[in-house]
């Protein structure tokens, strides 16, 4: 389990052949190109998908300041703002039409008070990031380190194309982990179903069984 930011570009690293660093500040180009690369990589590939381990809510705080546009409120987005997935009316949570709202800089202008979002935040503990993402994560450092430390074009379009074939597996298998569990009757007609639980197989794995 990769659970710091070293951990995850030595992975990148060991991708390309190449000796570990044992900081980001090393005096050498293998850490200088991971700690210039490591940053943007990783929040490119979040602002990708709609990650479950990433997707956050909150409420916004409107801001006062000078307003030259014809919204009445402005919000401050979060620190960690990536995507916006939603933007959400009162306590009923109901969607707000993309026409309702817009983004300019690090603000949300809207007529909504209060406002709430649902958006992907900047995940930076590399521990908290799922396997499947972690792999995918390092397969496009790599991608962007091999043409720099090695010059081999080749490697890197290798990298590249891991990196996109990992992406779309992490997509399948944390999208089917985040699932409701599926419910259905066995043939002796009691209801069964599946916790949301899954393997590498991207199958569920703990069954369950209800009767009436």
């Amino acid at each position: 389990m990769v659970s710091t930011e070293v951990e995850l570009c030595n992975q990148a690293l060991s991708h390309l052949g190449e000796s570990r660093i044992t900081d980001l500040t090393e005096a050498n180009e293998r850490a200088r190109l991971c700690n210039a690369l490591y940053d943007g990589t990783r929040d490119e590939l979040l602002a990708m998908f709609e990650w479950p381990f990433a997707i956050e809510r909150v409420a916004l705080a409107s801001v006062s300041e000078t307003n030259l546009t014809h919204y009445e409120y402005r919000y401050a987005l979060p620190n960690d703002f990536l995507l916006l997935l939603d933007a959400l009316d009162d306590e009923n949570y109901n969607v707000i039409a993309l026409a309702d709202y817009r983004i300019e800089g690090n603000r949300l202008l809207c007529d909504y008070s209060p406002l709430y979002i649902r958006y992907i935040k900047r995940i930076t503990i590399p521990g908290l990031m799922p396997e499947a993402f972690v792999l995918a994560l390092s397969l496009a450092l790599a991608a962007k380190l091999a043409p720099r430390l090695s010059q081999n074009f080749n490697l890197a379009m290798q990298m590249s194309t891991a990196s996109a074939n990992a992406l779309l597996r992490a997509k399948s298998e944390l999208m089917m982990a985040a699932k409701p569990r599926q419910r259905g009757r066995d043939i002796t007609g009691r209801r069964t179903g599946l916790w949301s639980s899954v393997g590498k197989s991207g199958r569920s794995t703990t069954p369950w069984t209800e009767s009436y």
